[in-house]
């Protein structure tokens, strides 16, 4: 293109080069360099450019779930377009780590030479209690930190919950049907049915329940609790605990009706 603009130069006259450059943000100066009877080197252009060798990202999730935290978010090497790891530690110990692929059609938009594949979400393991939560994105190639990408404190466990769905009266006894759990652990509680003030049927809430563990992911389904309590004719007061295991401090009422049997 430069031969056939000016032919009487030829056309060996372009360049091409690459130059070292920190992180941050760079004003780029080109000169045309004289030679024979001109008088000044030319200022053929000037560019702002922002140089990124270390990944970067953000943390758009953490929430307490029972038993964990979901964390979820995107992290990006600027020096390639493939996925790159994420580190989650909890309480400043290394906790999970993944693989930053889910597929982000933001992403894609708004940094189209790294692509789509570049979201993460994972939940990690905790006791209950106050966390401190910090991600951090790995970097490969050029470039030597492994910046953090997002921190956040969450506080999971706490006092059990639940619901009595039924209390029905049949001849000389109640069926009473409905589910509990406690956030600090996936594992069954135990329910305590008291009837008229009377400890009358403990039991643990452990039948499968996959509605349950559709809402309360990482709750699991084993949460459910169906069974018959003898009693004699008359109105009595029905009323249904989950006791506490781990961080709470109470056992809940989860329910409580007045039904009459006969």
């Amino acid at each position: 293109d430069i031969a056939a603009a000016y032919p009487a130069y030829g056309s060996a006259h372009g360049f091409d080069l690459l130059l070292p450059a920190s992180d941050g943000t760079h004003t780029v100066d080109v000169y045309a360099i004289n030679a024979g009877n001109g008088t000044v080197n030319v200022l053929l252009g000037r560019r702002t450019v922002t140089v990124r060798t270390v990944p970067f990202g953000n943390v758009e999730v953490v929430s307490p779930q029972v038993g964990q935290i979901r964390v979820a978010g995107w992290a990006i090497d600027p020096d390639r377009a493939a996925p790159i790891a994420v580190h989650v530690y909890v309480d400043g110990t290394k906790a999970a780590e993944a693989v930053a692929a889910i597929p982000r059609g933001d992403l894609a938009a708004a940094f189209p030479a790294s692509g789509a594949d570049h979201g993460f979400d994972l939940t990690v393991a905790v006791s209950g209690g106050p966390h401190l939560v910090h991600v951090y994105a790995i970097n490969t190639g050029p470039g030597t930190a492994n910046p953090l990408i997002g921190a956040a404190r969450v506080t999971t466990g706490g006092n059990p919950f639940g619901r009595v769905d039924d209390v029905t009266a049949s001849p000389d006894h109640l069926h009473v049907r409905g589910w509990a759990l406690d956030p600090d652990s996936s594992a069954p509680v135990e329910v305590h049915v008291y009837v008229d003030g009377v400890l009358r049927s403990p039991t643990t809430a452990a039948v499968p329940r996959a509605d349950v563990a559709a809402t309360f992911p990482g709750a699991g389904p084993d949460h459910g609790f169906d069974l018959d309590v003898p009693v004699a004719n008359g109105v009595h007061l029905v009323q249904v605990y989950a006791l506490n295991r781990g961080t709470g401090t109470a056992n809940t009422v989860i329910g409580a009706r007045t039904v009459t049997v006969g």
